[in-house]
């Protein structure tokens, strides 16, 4: 799971959230460092890959039901919303 990316996916509105993935997934320039950039996720994808390549899985058989997203058609957006929404719900933002 791509921490950063992901927590940007569940935390943007629906409409927006490619456009905000990609630019925490890929850097914006050569100094950038993208969470694509990070050796982790280079070494299990086999290198540096842009943010859609991450879309086209389709969730399994096994996440669905109970705390899935249901209408949620890929596997990185499904275990993003999986992972943070609870997270989310909780989260209780103070001023200082």
């Amino acid at each position: 799971m791509y921490c950063k990316t992901s927590a940007a996916w569940a935390e943007t509105a629906p409409a927006s959230r490619v456009k905000t993935c990609s630019g925490v997934w890929e850097p914006q320039n050569d100094l950038g460092m993208g969470e694509n950039r990070e050796p982790e996720h280079q070494l299990v994808l086999g290198g540096t890959i842009p943010f859609a390549d991450l879309l086209p899985a389709v969730p399994g058989p096994e996440e669905a039901g109970d705390g899935w997203a249901p209408g949620e058609p890929s596997r990185f957006g499904r275990l993003a919303l999986r992972l943070w929404s609870g997270l989310l719900q909780a989260e209780e933002v103070r001023d200082s």
